[in-house]
């Protein structure tokens, strides 16, 4: 890192290529997004391409904007995931987007903005909690794993707008 990108706020990943994220989530093993799975390393993430936000490695946070995405980090490896499926208050750093969600057995369901808890909960079973804050106008459904868990940010209606997979660590 030189001179420059010091000066400009930058840090090795603003050489690394133009964005490729493959909008796939895979939860047949590990799970993982755009083939980079909850605790690999943070040169993993190389491949998707250069972050939309400056300084991600520092932060801890890389900011995927048009694949909807958000990769969080801790002591160097992956540990949360975040895709917004559709509008969400506040949200100005990525937009909605839609992804294939894989399942064990060879299932799938592709996930956007009219896609509900429900269609989840087929795949996953019943969510071990379900929260909805009438004021905040939101459903939080949370599914877990032995080893993650998967967390639905929903409207009342039950629509996903954002899904968080967070790590064991």
């Amino acid at each position: 890192m030189g001179l420059l990108d010091l000066i400009l706020g930058r840090d090795e990943s603003h050489h690394w290529g133009p964005q490729r994220v493959e909008q796939v989530v895979d939860f047949t093993a590990r799970p993982a997004v755009s083939g980079v799975a909850l605790g690999a390393s943070l040169r993993a993430l190389q491949p998707l391409g250069r972050p939309s936000n400056r300084r991600p490695i520092a932060s801890f946070r890389f900011v995927y904007a048009d694949a909807g995405l958000v990769i969080e980090t801790e002591q160097d490896v992956v540990s949360d995931f975040e895709i917004l499926l559709g509008p969400l208050e506040g949200e100005s750093e990525r937009r909605p987007a839609h992804y294939v969600i894989r399942f064990p057995g060879g299932q799938s369901l592709t996930a956007d903005e009219s896609t509900t808890i429900d269609q989840f909960a087929r795949f996953l079973g019943e969510p071990e909690s379900i929260d909805t804050d009438e004021e905040d106008e939101e459903t939080i459904a949370t599914f877990t794993r032995h080893d993650h868990s998967l967390q639905l940010e929903a409207g009342l209606d039950g629509r996903v707008k954002n899904l968080i997979i967070t790590g064991e660590m």
